[in-house]
């Protein structure tokens, strides 16, 4: 090979060389770029991470307070010897979960395990009134119960009616009951009587809704 050859040769090496260098520098530059978007993109993840959390918490605070405020009423003015709710919301399997507890002289406990059916209910019932009560937009100012309160025993009942008039005045609802306790109306209260005839047909009681008509 001649030395013109050879010189033609490196020139040609050198040129593919050149060209590598510059696809390497405009990688260089384009990663560059693309870390600094990740880094930019992980701030702003981290800071909605933050927000969220941040939302959750005043969710929870709020919750917490809601569900503790309704069902402590409930549970002294239906209990002589009264409980108070307590909501705490923990951690587990990655999620967020509410946890209820009864207090009693200081005393935690769990109310499925620990008490009777009728603070269950009373419970359950201000549970559920007080979750109708944080959600927006309501759809309609009326809640249905089926036998809210149906193992509260029959020398609680009345207290516990006056509990459902109370809580239906303040927040502004209308609840309607379906049960056999008539010590859970309270005086007031309007009565539609149900009946069923001899082929399990359900009817109004033309005597309850008289009676009620001359109210």
């Amino acid at each position: 090979m001649s030395i013109k050859e050879t010189i033609t040769k490196h020139k040609e090496h050198l040129m593919s060389l050149k060209g590598r260098r510059k696809q390497i520098e405009s990688d260089i530059s384009r990663y560059a770029d693309l870390k600094e978007s990740a880094s930019k993109d992980a701030l702003l993840v981290q800071e909605s991470q933050n927000l969220i959390n941040n939302v959750v918490k005043l969710t929870q605070q709020r919750l917490k307070y809601r569900l503790t405020e309704l069902g402590t009423l409930a549970l002294k003015e239906v209990f002589p010897e009264p409980y108070e709710l307590s909501v705490e919301f923990v951690q587990k399997r990655n999620k967020s979960e509410c946890e209820i507890y009864l207090v009693k002289d200081d005393v935690k406990f769990d109310p499925m395990k620990s008490t009777g059916g009728g603070a269950v209910d009373v419970v359950a019932f201000a549970l559920r009134i007080a979750l109708w009560s944080l959600r927006k937009p309501k759809l309609r100012n009326l809640i249905i119960l089926d036998e809210p309160l149906k193992f509260l025993s029959k020398d609680l009942q009345y207290k516990a009616g006056k509990i459902l008039k109370e809580i239906s005045e303040r927040l502004n609802v209308q609840i309607i009951i379906v049960t056999h306790e008539a010590d859970l109306i309270p005086d007031d209260g309007n009565i539609i009587s149900i009946k069923q005839n001899h082929k399990g047909v359900s009817f109004l009681s033309k005597e309850m809704v008289n009676n009620e008509e001359e109210r």
